[in-house]
Parts: structure tokens; C-alpha cells; sequence
């Protein structure tokens, strides 16, 4: 088991932390505010995989993004670029 990482990324117009917590292979993604395919990406470029955002608040715009998260999961890391599977 290894140790538990965490990757801040400052998002949206008011600047707010998501922090992407991981460990090998899995990450768990809090906070997303608005912009889906950067965290993918951020996830996709520390070689994890998202398994789970967990709600922080009520607040709309984290309600709203963990479904686009969820979506682009599926496009980003079905292939590595060596062509296997994630």
C-alpha cells in the first residue's frame, strides 16, 4: 500500500481548491468545482483513476460536475497511450 497523495488545483472564477487525493492507481476527487475534463486530466496525468466525489456541500456546482466527471472518465481512460487499458 502505498502513500496517500494529494494534487491541489485552483478552479473557477473564484479560484476555488479541489484537491485530487491518491493512492497507486486511485484517486478521490473533492471539491471539483466547474471544469471536468482539466481534473480529468489532472487525473490522467498522475496515472489514476477517479472512483469517487464525494458531496462537500449542497452547492450546485458540486452536485452538477461529479456526473461530468463521471462521463468523462469513460472518454479519457478507456486507452493509455501504449494501448492498454486503464
Amino acid at each position: 500500500m502505498g502513500d496517500l497523495r494529494i494534487k491541489t488545483c485552483v478552479l473557477g472564477m473564484v479560484s476555488t481548491n479541489c484537491y485530487i487525493v491518491y493512492r497507486e492507481k486511485e484517486a478521490v476527487v473533492i471539491d471539483p468545482a466547474d471544469n471536468g475534463a482539466y481534473i480529468v486530466n489532472q487525473c490522467r496525468e498522475l496515472g489514476v483513476m477517479p472512483v469517487a466525489v464525494p458531496p462537500v456541500s449542497t452547492v450546485d456546482r458540486i452536485v452538477d460536475m461529479a456526473p461530468d466527471i463521471v462521463d468523462r472518465i469513460g472518454k479519457f481512460f478507456d486507452k493509455k497511450e501504449d494501448g492498454e487499458t486503464v
